[in-house]
């Protein structure tokens, strides 16, 4: 299968073909099914991205092994005692992914009836094309669009099928039938049962659809997204002062949450150009838990005003947890903290008519999350009541000046050598490897964009200056 031509995915047919070519080779057609979301991709006309086989036989192992050979891919077995494999193809095709099962019932309905949910819950036969095996009435959902399960005991046989089912909500676009959303509810504390990795692979595939508000609206209100991110519920019904805000504080969190959507639907420009997948996933759970240490500060003045004084620090203290018990990565723990520590400091910045030297220092700070920061702070301004167009266009212009600031004469500045080094620091202050090394290179780098320091010589006098200047307010 090797090529030189751009991956791609097969077609329905081409997929259905090389099946078929093979198992006539190997003599195991009637025993071979396409199965899955396989067949669902198929029927909807969709290539698969991921191609799931079921066998009757305890000869599965065999068979991938004979594909594999086939091929001309890799046979990879994933458990002797389950018959499962994995045949991974090379070169032209997308849909690389090939996974082998041995039925795991006596009779292939038996297998199929043991699936999550009906679309999932058909197969091909390699004998006709046309006679899909749809003992639950898969297809007719299928067409519907609609998500329903097998049945209540599959759903308590892997609980990350409760998180699944909106999964494929989001990406089909489907509803979920009332009983299946009813047993969802009732199951929903299980899914704390379920790995984490499980659970961030599954809602980072939510967060990534561009429309995904009506189903995180859904999980809350079946009690799900509570039970995955237990640090959401207090938000529920938590007041707040009426003069900035019309909702209580899980109300303003899921409208925040519609308009950071519409905003990126919209194409709005301080989106950048970097918004990837990973980029939405933070932001977007940065979206949800922006506001969750609101109730841990929540007070009430005497003249009647609720303050939520430090909420910022609050909530980006709670992801460190969160992170962990999702096993997320580093760098999404660290980018979703940092949205929500930062995410009223460009306001801030604005309402304190922000000189050049501080709005350098945060554009430093900030890095590529800038973009992600802007956009953050627009959807929730755009959350608090009615539309405010003379304040939106005020932040609209600010935002559009610090990113000016940032790619016109930060980032030129920052690829430029340095004038001093880590080193250079160390050597000129008598001082071994530590934070203050890096405080004084970024005072440094501050100075020279703003144009202040041109030289090594400057730029070793500003870091003397600057320590003398420290010294002499720690003892007056």
């Amino acid at each position: 299968m090797a090529s030189d031509q751009k991956a791609r995915a097969l077609t329905v047919n081409e997929l259905y073909s090389r099946f078929l070519e093979w198992s006539e080779i190997a003599g195991c057609r009637a025993r071979v099914f396409l199965v899955g979301g396989t067949v669902r991709d198929m029927l909807r006309g969709v290539s698969p991205s991921d191609i799931d086989i079921a066998v009757i036989g305890n000869d599965t192992l065999e068979l991938a092994r004979a594909f594999a050979d086939h091929a001309g891919a890799s046979f990879v077995p994933l458990g002797e005692e389950f018959q499962t494999a994995r045949v991974v193809c090379a070169g032209e095709l997308v849909n690389e992914q090939i996974d082998f099962a041995a039925i795991r019932a006596e009779t292939l309905h038996g297998d199929l009836a043991a699936r999550d949910f009906t679309i999932n819950a058909m197969a091909l036969p390699l004998t006709d094309k046309a006679g899909i095996i749809d003992p639950l009435g898969g297809r007719a959902d299928l067409e519907s669009r609609i998500i329903r399960m097998t049945c209540p005991e599959t759903l308590s046989d892997d609980p990350l099928r409760l998180l699944r089912a909106f999964r494929f909500m989001a990406t089909l676009g489907f509803g979920i039938e009332p009983e299946t959303v009813q047993e969802i509810t009732a199951r929903a504390a299980s899914i704390r049962n379920v790995a984490g990795e499980r659970v961030w692979y599954e809602l980072k595939l939510i967060l990534e659809r561009p429309q995904s508000s009506a189903v995180i609206e859904n999980m809350a209100a079946c009690g799900l997204l509570f039970e995955i991110l237990p640090e959401l519920a207090p938000a529920v019904g938590a007041a707040q002062d009426k003069r900035h805000h019309h909702l209580d504080v899980w109300g303003h969190t899921l409208l925040a949450y519609r308009r950071l959507e519409e905003l990126l639907a919209e194409g709005c420009p301080l989106a950048g150009s970097s918004m990837d997948s990973a980029g939405l996933r933070t932001l977007k759970l940065a979206m949800l838990l922006h506001d969750a240490g609101k109730p841990a500060v929540l007070r009430l003045a005497d003249d009647g005003r609720i303050t939520f004084h430090g909420h910022e620090n609050i909530g980006a203290e709670m992801i460190a947890p969160i992170a962990e018990r999702l096993r997320m990565s580093n760098a999404e723990r660290d980018a979703v903290a940092f949205i929500i520590k930062n995410h009223m400091r460009i306001f801030h910045l604005m309402r304190n008519n922000a000189g050049r030297s501080a709005r350098i220092r945060f554009i430093r700070e900030a890095g590529d999350m800038l973009y992600a920061l802007a956009l953050h702070s627009l959807a929730d301004m755009r959350a608090k009541g009615e539309p405010d167009e003379a304040g939106e266009a005020e932040y609209l212009a600010f935002a559009g000046e610090l990113i000016a600031l940032r790619e016109n004469e930060v980032l030129p500045a920052m690829r430029r050598p340095r004038l001093i080094d880590g080193k250079d620091v160390m050597s000129a202050l008598g001082v071994s490897p530590s934070p203050v090394v890096g405080e004084m290179l970024r005072e440094v780098e501050t100075a020279v964009i703003e144009g202040r320091i041109t030289t090594r010589e400057e730029a070793l006098d500003r870091i003397r200056l600057i320590v003398k200047s420290k010294l002499h307010l720690d003892n007056p």
